[in-house]
């Protein structure tokens, strides 16, 4: 064990300067090196979230977004006779955007779980949603490139990479018994060892097509959690 944890410390880029109390690394459970070493393939699909209007049907959302009414209802597990209600937010398989979709969400609010959004960006990738093949542990937040990405609460930096398979610049921090995860970031402004308090930001979203896609796991002890469950 001792040995992997010292092959994934060799992976690990320091940049920035610390933030706040510096506390001493920890090692990194079994359990979140086997999740860390899942390749997650890039789908070339992507999803909005919709809020379904007044005299909208299933024929005309699949219109408005230039998609069909069976991709429809294969992410959300519904059928083509199924009603649908005002209010009732729907995942759009698309390659493009368009129509009305769900806001930006920012980082600010606090959640009843004591977290805040990483960054501000549309959620286009959810847990348990099929990416490339491969069911998404976490989600995933389309961002501008440059925006600031922040700690969702407040923990220590155990691990640091910048350039880990799969997820590229990745940050992993912990709090208790709760490990945050956060890939695919563009830079990184902390170090392990760092003490960083909620909101402060670890590091900024990238450049590039996909490269600005944040993704963000949950674990609790050894089990990944659905973030939007803890999130505003």
């Amino acid at each position: 064990m001792l040995g992997l944890v010292i092959a994934l410390a060799a992976l690990a880029g320091a940049s920035g300067c610390a933030t706040g109390r510096a506390a001493e690394p920890r090692e990194i459970p079994p359990a979140l090196i086997a999740e860390l070493q899942v390749i997650q393939e890039a789908s070339s699909e992507t999803h909005e979230i919709y809020v379904v209007q007044q005299k909208d049907t299933l024929w005309s959302i699949s219109r408005r977004f230039g998609t069909s009414v069976e991709g429809i209802c294969k992410v959300n597990g519904i059928l083509e006779t199924d009603p649908i209600k005002v209010g009732q937010r729907l995942m759009i398989p698309v390659r493009g955007t368009g129509g009305f979709v769900e806001r930006a969400y920012e980082p600010g609010e606090v959640s009843k779980a004591g977290l805040v959004w990483p960054v501000r960006g549309r959620v286009v990738g959810r847990f348990g949603e099929s990416v490339g093949g491969v069911a998404c542990k976490g989600v995933d937040i389309e961002a501008s490139p440059g925006e600031d990405v922040v700690a969702v609460s407040d923990g220590d930096v155990d691990f640091v990479s910048d350039n880990f398979r799969g997820l590229g610049r990745v940050v992993v921090m912990s709090e208790g018994g709760r490990r945050v995860l956060y890939g695919r970031l563009g830079s990184i402004s902390v170090t392990p060892g760092d003490r960083v308090r909620r909101g402060e930001r670890i590091g900024k979203a990238g450049h590039g097509v996909g490269s600005s896609r944040i993704h963000l796991r949950i674990f609790e002890g050894s089990q990944l959690r659905d973030p939007l469950g803890y999130l505003p």
